[in-house]
């Protein structure tokens, strides 16, 4: 009886984790189906069972574990109920919380949401804003609801006396045997064999069969990106995430490269222009160019959240959400082909200001060890040559260590929202863009009186929960072009006040998105997630060469721009940026690398002629081909798979030659020496 027991609980607690899983996925199906065909949906589901399983098993094992630990003890019967009832909240709050985290970023639970968690306050201020209070209590209350009426069918028909007889190894309840029968002397080993079976059942289940173990590169073969992130489940992709971070160390090996005599040559080859000279001792990339006077002194550096192209009416969007940018375009130098190297502010702002692509690791260089090296960053460069050099943030600089890791690049002054009276405040991101621009305004009058300076502000209006001035009226309803549009705004009156300060005739604004949003995915590190604007202003009445306005359709990145300002200001460095001057006329044809967020094991890389090679870091290192058209936003598959091998090799070869000089403590030829 209690071997039966045992079978149906934890069967019943298997099925009810399958059920809520499963329950997730057709709610993620009816939500944000895009316009995917009926039987890629249903080979989602299909697959999806087997990912649903290895995610029960991941929550039921260390319950089952507990339970036999507790098999002795007189409150047996309560700790399995209790290790059950956790296993199974466990995955019902996951469900609820992954439906939001595939609202904004369009994929399965991973690592962002752990960096999300390591402030959990501002996460779940953000939580609240963004969804609602009522509805977080009202998510809580069915979770509830539904554990309660989970637990109350488990144990409908078990028997509350099988619990007590565990205390002597199943022994009791049997004395009714005949001594020498079969029954008596199997009665002592149906239990321990019943728990032997359904942990073996559990480990099969978290293994995804007999065979080999699942992966979540099974979920990929020929499917479209959204059926293949409906076919994972949450839970295993956490999980899979946080084994993946347990072989960063092994990052090198990942890449498939060989090192050999030319890497470093090829890889020079890709971002050098014929006047600087490559300097030994630091690492790869380190390098000088020639000094030359230049009429630009200051540089006010403002980099826009989610300033998505597509929303930008210069790039050619159909409907613009940006007519201050469109307006502003008109008196720089707009680069059409540029892509943020990551999707996410963390991997942007390494790119903008040290020159370092992303990675795919669990942790930014904001926050990774080698991250906290001293990098041959913007503001060190150009605080060495006399400038002082500010950050600013409307939040807490402590968010993803994104203020003290600016202070360890060179950055001598710090502001967050610590500087700003708490009146000010509208939401976890701190105080709005206005206000952040108008203490970006006071802070470089405040420093043009001792010399040049280096000023970088980071905006947050356009971010999660988008919350704007009420007196702000962009006629829509829309939360989120809300905010895009008053952050549009916000940036028109910045520059128009600062083109008329004194100091701008002398300063070169450089106006640049940290990365796009998450709106929509067509395949795996979507191009539409990376194409943002970058805009370079001459402050100066009559803008001069090389900044006359003009359209600029050459390729460029974010590891471009530490290059581009320093040629600008005639500072020859030395720097170590992975990048190269784009504006240069004999600069090499423009190839950018894109990163994921932490943990994901894929790679993309763009090429000049609009090829664009998404490579999965696996052991068969595949690669599917498109092309891609920025100003249709569209990207088709094609097959050139030798020139597709060709491109994701020069990606891994960089990535490769990158991590190695970081884990010699080279930074990547930018230790500062």
């Amino acid at each position: 009886m209690r071997a039966r027991d045992l079978a149906v609980v934890w069967s019943a607690a298997f099925a009810a984790g399958m059920a809520v899983l499963t329950l997730e996925r057709a709610l993620l199906a009816v939500l944000f189906r895009p316009d995917t065909a009926a039987e890629s949906l249903w080979w989602a589901f299909i697959l999806g069972a087997r990912f649903d399983a290895a995610s029960v098993a991941y929550v039921l094992i260390p319950a089952f574990l507990v339970s036999l630990a507790a098999a002795r003890s007189a409150r047996a019967r309560d700790v399995e109920h209790g290790s059950i009832g956790l296993a199974l909240a466990t995955l019902i709050v996951l469900a609820i919380v992954e439906v939001h985290f595939f609202r904004e970023f369009h994929r399965r639970l991973d690592f962002v949401l752990l960096e999300y968690l390591d402030d959990p306050g501002t996460a779940l201020g953000m939580a609240v804003a963004h969804v609602g209070i009522g509805w977080v209590a009202l998510q809580v209350a069915v979770s509830a609801l539904l554990l309660v009426v989970l637990m109350r069918v488990l144990w409908r028909d078990t028997e509350p006396g099988h619990f007590r007889q565990s205390s002597e190894c199943g022994l009791r309840g049997v004395d009714a045997l005949a001594p020498n029968s079969a029954e008596s002397v199997l009665a002592p080993y149906r239990i321990p064999a019943a728990r032997a079976v359904v942990l073996v059942l559990l480990v099969v289940a978290a293994r995804g069969g007999l065979g080999r173990p699942l992966r979540p590169q099974d979920a990929t073969a020929g499917q479209e990106y959204f059926s293949r992130q409906l076919a994972l489940s949450g839970p295993f992709t956490l999980a899979r995430h946080a084994y993946e971070a347990l072989r960063d160390r092994d990052e090198l090996a990942a890449y498939g490269v060989t090192p050999d005599a030319d890497l470093i040559a090829r890889s020079q080859a890709r971002v050098a222009t014929p006047d600087e000279q490559f300097l030994a001792g630091a690492g790869p990339m380190l390098r000088s160019g020639t000094a030359h006077s230049s009429p630009w002194k200051n540089v006010v550096m403002i980099v826009l959240e989610s300033f998505a192209a597509r929303h930008v009416g210069a790039l050619g969007a159909a409907e613009s959400w940006t007519p201050e940018f469109d307006r502003l375009a008109g008196r720089g130098v707009l680069f059409t082909r540029f892509l943020a190297n990551g999707p996410s502010t963390n991997r942007g702002l390494p790119a903008l200001l040290v020159g370092l692509p992303s990675l795919p690791r669990r942790l930014a260089l904001t926050k990774s060890m080698e991250g906290q090296q001293p990098l041959l960053s913007l503001a060190r460069v150009l605080g060495a040559a006399g400038r002082s050099t500010t950050f600013l943030t409307a939040g807490q600089s402590s968010w993803e260590n994104l203020g003290g890791w600016c202070a360890a690049q060179g950055f001598a002054n710090i502001v967050d929202a610590d500087a700003f009276a708490d009146a000010d405040a509208l939401s976890v991101w701190g105080v709005s863009d206005d206000r952040l621009l108008t203490r970006v305004l006071d802070e470089c009058d405040r420093v043009v009186a001792s010399g040049p300076f280096l000023t970088v502000a980071l905006t947050s209006s356009n971010h999660p929960p988008f919350a704007v001035p009420d007196e702000f009226d962009a006629a829509t309803d829309n939360t989120r072009e809300r905010a895009f549009r008053y952050a549009d705004a916000a940036l028109g009156r910045f520059l128009d006040r600062a083109l008329a300060r004194p100091w701008a005739r002398d300063t070169l604004f450089v106006l640049v998105g940290d990365h796009g949003l998450h709106e929509r995915a067509r395949i795996d590190l979507d191009p539409e997630r990376y194409h943002v604007p970058l805009l370079l202003i001459d402050g100066g009445a009559s803008p001069r060469a090389p900044l006359t306005p003009r359209i600029e359709a050459r390729l460029a990145s974010q590891v471009d721009v530490l290059p581009i300002v320093l040629r600008l200001l005639g500072e020859p460095g030395p720097h170590a940026a992975w990048g190269r001057d784009a504006l240069a006329p004999d600069a090499p044809p423009g190839f950018v690398i894109l990163g994921p967020h932490g943990g994901v094991r894929t790679i993309a890389s763009v090429s000049g002629d609009g090829l664009y090679v998404v490579t999965e870091l696996t052991s068969g290192y595949s690669s599917r081909a498109f092309r891609w058209d920025p100003v249709r936003d569209a990207i088709r598959a094609v097959d050139v798979t030798d020139v597709a091998e060709a491109a994701a090799m020069r990606a891994r070869e960089t990535l490769f030659l990158l991590q190695r000089t970081l884990d010699e403590g080279a930074a990547g030829g930018a230790v500062a020496r």
